[in-house]
Order: structure tokens, then C-alpha cells, then sequence
């Protein structure tokens, strides 16, 4: 995730690429065999987070200018 976000390298930045992580990993890489190829593009990613609240939160946080 941290590659669609240069920069933002703050604690709060980390704990929300942290977050966003876990919802993607849960969400995505767990239902994907290890021998299985996959495409995940940004808009999978978008679409992963959204529906999720805390993957949500992650990206509203990531999305806001400063942080703030």
C-alpha cells in the first residue's frame, strides 16, 4: 500500500499502511493459494478497504491531507 502513498512516512502513516495490511491480508492473500497466481491492482485494493471498516478508516486517515 505504501507504494500509492510516497511520503507519508509518520507513525500514523505506518499504523495505518499497518492496518490497511492486515485487511488486505485477511481479506485477499488468505483466500489465494500460495501455488495460485493473482493480479491485485489499486482498484482491488480500494475495493477491499472500503468494505471493511477498520481497512476504511486506514485509507480515510492515508487520504487526508496532513493527516489531520
Amino acid at each position: 500500500m505504501s507504494v500509492f502513498f510516497p511520503g507519508q512516512t509518520t507513525l500514523g502513516d505506518q499504523a495505518a499502511f499497518h492496518h490497511g495490511g492486515i485487511v488486505l491480508a485477511q481479506r485477499f492473500f488468505a483466500m489465494t493459494y500460495k501455488s495460485e497466481p493473482f493480479i491485485l491492482n489499486s482498484d482491488d485494493i480500494i475495493g477491499l478497504l472500503i468494505n471493511d471498516n477498520v481497512g476504511y478508516e486506514a485509507l480515510k486517515f492515508l487520504l487526508k491531507p496532513n493527516n489531520q
